[in-house]
C-alpha cells in the first residue's frame, strides 16, 4: 500500500550514491528511465485517483493530460456503458444509426479521446493519474522497495548501455538484470498489498452465496454489504 510520494531527485541521488559515479549522469535518460521502471511495475496504489467533470462538445472530449487507465465514468448519476467499437462510427450519423430498445449511454476511449452516445452535455471521470511535481517530473512511490526498483532499472539500463559496447563483462550485466527481476516484483507486491480495512473489504465481497451481477450500475456502491439471510 502506498501512502505517500516523493521527489523524482531522491532515485538520482541513491545512484550517484549506490554506483560511485564522479562523472555527471543524462539527467533525460534518468528521468526516461525511472518512468519506464514505474510502468513496468504497475502497481493500481502507485497512482492517484482524480475525478474531473468533462463537457462533451460533437460527441467526444480530450482526456486529461495525466490520464492513465480509467476508474468510473457516469452521466447525471448513471453509470456510462462501454461502447462496441462499431457503434462509434454511427455517432453524429443519424441516418446510419442502429435502432435499439435501450436507452443507456454508452462511451469508447480512442486517440485521446472519450467518444459518447451523448452530442452535449457533461460527464464525470474518475481516473488514475500520474503524480507529478512542480517541474513536471513523476513523483515517486515513498517505498523503500520502489526506492530499490528503480535504481536497479537505471542500473540495469547503464550496465545494458556499456555491455553492448563490450565495455562490460556479462556476470555483471547479468547481476543487475537480476537484481532489477526482484525488485519489479517486490515492488509491486509491496504496493498492492492490502492494509485489515482493505482485507475485510475484500473478504465482504468474496464471501456470498449470491454474487451481485448488477453492481456496476449502482456503482459498486454496496458490492460488500454483506447478506441476510432469512426463514420462512
Amino acid at each position: 500500500m502506498i501512502s505517500g510520494y516523493k521527489s523524482i531527485k531522491t532515485i538520482f541521488a541513491g545512484l550517484y550514491r549506490d554506483l560511485g559515479y564522479n562523472t555527471e549522469l543524462n539527467s533525460n535518460d534518468l528521468v526516461e528511465w525511472v518512468f519506464e521502471g514505474l510502468q513496468l511495475i504497475g502497481a493500481f496504489s502507485q497512482y492517484i485517483d482524480k475525478t474531473e467533470c468533462l463537457d462533451i462538445c460533437n460527441h467526444q472530449t480530450d482526456l486529461p493530460c495525466d490520464f492513465y487507465k480509467l476508474i468510473d465514468i457516469s452521466h447525471n448519476k448513471k453509470p456510462m456503458h462501454w461502447a462496441n467499437p462499431g457503434l462509434v462510427h454511427q455517432y453524429g450519423c443519424e441516418g446510419c444509426k442502429v435502432k435499439s430498445c435501450c436507452t443507456e449511454n454508452d462511451f469508447y476511449i480512442t486517440e485521446s479521446h472519450i467518444r459518447t452516445s451523448l452530442k452535449e452535455g457533461k460527464i464525470c471521470i474518475s481516473y488514475l493519474a500520474v503524480p507529478t511535481c512542480e517541474d513536471g517530473y513523476p513523483l515517486v512511490p515513498d517505498d523503500v522497495y520502489f526506492d530499490k526498483a528503480l535504481k536497479s532499472y537505471c542500473t540495469y539500463m547503464l550496465d545494458r548501455i556499456e555491455f553492448r559496447k563490450q565495455k562490460l563483462p556479462e556476470v555483471a550485466y547479468r547481476d543487475s538484470e537480476k537484481d532489477w527481476l526482484w525488485y519489479v516484483a517486490a515492488a509491486k507486491g509491496s504496493a498492492n498489498m492490502p492494509n485489515t480495512q482493505q482485507l475485510q473489504r475484500l473478504m465482504n465481497v468474496w464471501v456470498r452465496l449470491i454474487p451481485k451481477q448488477d453492481s456496476y450500475n449502482k456503482m459498486f456502491r454496496d458490492i460488500d454489504k454483506q447478506e441476510q439471510r432469512k426463514t420462512f
